[in-house]
């Protein structure tokens, strides 16, 4: 288990049913993508699902998880542009959607080297300031910002602030 994911099993338990089953090998074939290791090690742990009706995490498909859709329906095509600016994967400096909160923000990989553990977490907020900039980038990988988001006190860079409960609670697609 990567040691991120100990950290965040400490605050946030995992569904009983445990994680999704990926074929990680078979995702990077037919996609050209290999996932950071804390993303691969939440998946494995948590799977798709939402932590407090907050933050959403999209996995790649799943079987009956309505959250299996990270990859869409087919492999990606380029040339492709976020309406800010950055191009989509798998476009060189892409990005990449991983997750979402109730606010209409976004959570993307920014994939700017062959190292996937390396890329830096960006996140597409739409509520911000007259002349602020939408895009915040976050200062850790994508277990770290959910971390932050729910209970270490760095600031999280989704619109809302505050911290979504005392006690967080993760609910897997397969028990909603």
């Amino acid at each position: 288990m990567h040691w991120a994911v100990e950290q965040l099993v400490a605050v946030l338990e995992p569904p009983a049913g445990g994680g999704d089953q990926v074929d990680w090998e078979r995702v990077r074939e037919e996609y050209g993508v290999t996932f950071p290791a804390d993303y691969r090690s939440f998946v494995e742990t948590y799977g798709g699902g939402v932590i407090d009706d907050y933050i959403g995490i999209s996995t790649p498909p799943v079987e009956g998880s309505v959250y299996g859709h990270l990859l869409g329906e087919g492999p990606f095509v380029s040339g492709q542009r976020h309406p800010e600016g950055y191009p989509y994967y798998p476009d060189p400096g892409g990005i990449l959607l991983w997750g979402y909160s109730t606010h209409g923000d976004d959570a993307y990989w920014h994939c700017t080297c062959e190292n996937p553990d390396e890329w830096t977490v960006l996140v597409f907020t739409r509520q911000v300031a007259y002349g602020e900039d939408h895009w915040k980038p976050f200062g850790g990988g994508m277990v770290e910002l959910l971390l932050a988001s729910i209970r270490d006190g760095r600031p999280s860079p989704f619109s809302d602030s505050t911290s979504p409960s005392a006690k967080s609670v993760f609910t897997s697609w397969r028990d909603e």
